[in-house]
């Protein structure tokens, strides 16, 4: 389909260049990869971005603040923009947007506050709103799935925690759908914690795997079938829980505060499909957002560490390439991913 448009220790040397990125090994019989940096994008300081897609030679990333959809070419290394409309007429975002996936012909973005999507053509042009069918209500966020159509939607529901569905916007139809499995949402429904299951999701070789942000484990299932595969503890989360709080007549959650470590994102790994990226910050130091981890699902084990010049807010990968979004530098970092063996 055509489509239009980021324990071994190596010796470092007192002058280190972030051409070539440091790397922790932790086991020499694994299969060894470095990240090369190509390019750093300079984007407008003060503002962030708050989500990362690639498709077909580009990554787009989400300014809210300055209602700005970036498109960088990564091949001539050039970023453009388009704007979008603050509101809630016709094609226009009451707030966020909650996600971009990119298909044909469509940029597709999420307005979560009114459940429907906005679509834009290549040139920024919106040219459609759709409202989601009473059954994906209330969507969350939505994922671009690289090659495809269709994009990925969380579902929300304050019993039920999630699920997320494959949806075509052409054919307004599921594909897809994920559950998450009996256990956890009777412990859902017992605790009423709506943030035993708040976190991020990317599919990776034959999986979908959804990391719990607060709770430091992975969620994982078969991406054909949608069938729950099991949860993969990462890291000791502590103990989080969230609390109450009351803002004038107002009463609601808060997210924990006394978690260990939080997931800060997570994205592929395209050379090896059993390994899968990580961003992980802790309190005490142990994990470090200037850190990407990079995680073997079938060893249920960090392999390999990748320091960045820069903390990290955001990840995303393509075939080839690892991007990392500094907030702090308001710098987009675009790596090579190379195999040593």
């Amino acid at each position: 389909m055509s489509k239009l448009a980021p324990l071994i220790v190596l010796l470092l040397f007192p002058f280190q260049s972030y051409n070539q990125i440091s790397v922790v090994q932790t086991d020499n019989r694994e299969k060894v990869l470095n990240l090369h940096l190509e390019h750093t994008y300079e984007l407008d300081r003060g503002y962030y971005l708050s989500f990362l897609e690639f498709e077909n030679g580009r990554l787009y990333g989400i300014c809210p603040q300055l209602r700005r959809i970036y498109s960088l070419d990564i091949r001539q290394k050039r970023i453009k923009h388009f704007t979008f409309n603050k509101g809630k007429g016709p094609n226009e975002i009451s707030r966020g947007p909650f996600g971009i996936s990119i298909s044909e012909k469509n940029i597709v973005l999420n307005d979560t506050d009114t459940q429907r999507m906005v679509l834009f053509d290549y040139k920024g042009h919106p040219t459609q709103t759709v409202l989601y069918k009473q059954s994906e209500v209330s969507v969350g966020s939505i994922y671009n799935i690289r090659g495809e159509n269709a994009f990925l939607n969380k579902v929300l529901n304050p019993l039920n925690g999630i699920r997320y569905s494959i949806l075509d916007p052409a054919l307004g139809t599921t594909v897809s759908r994920y559950k998450i499995p009996p256990d956890l949402l009777k412990q859902l429904k017992k605790s009423r914690d709506i943030f035993r299951v708040s976190g991020y999701a990317a599919f990776s070789g034959d999986y979908l795997i959804h990391a719990n942000k607060y709770y430091g484990d992975l969620l994982m299932w078969d991406k054909k079938s949608g069938k729950f595969l099991k949860t993969v503890q990462v890291y000791d989360p502590g103990n989080p829980s969230n609390r109450k709080a009351q803002l004038g007549d107002m009463v609601g959650n808060i997210p924990p505060q006394n978690t260990k470590a939080t997931f800060l994102q997570l994205t592929d790994n395209p050379l090896l499909k059993e390994r899968i990226f990580l961003l992980i910050n802790s309190k005490d130091g142990t994990f470090k957002n200037t850190t990407v981890y990079d995680y073997d699902l079938q060893k249920e084990e960090i392999v390999q560490q990748y320091k960045l010049p820069a903390p990290a807010k955001l990840i995303q990968s393509s075939n080839t390439h690892l991007f990392v979004y500094s907030e702090k530098q308001s710098e987009i970092y675009q790596y090579e991913i190379e195999k040593k063996n």
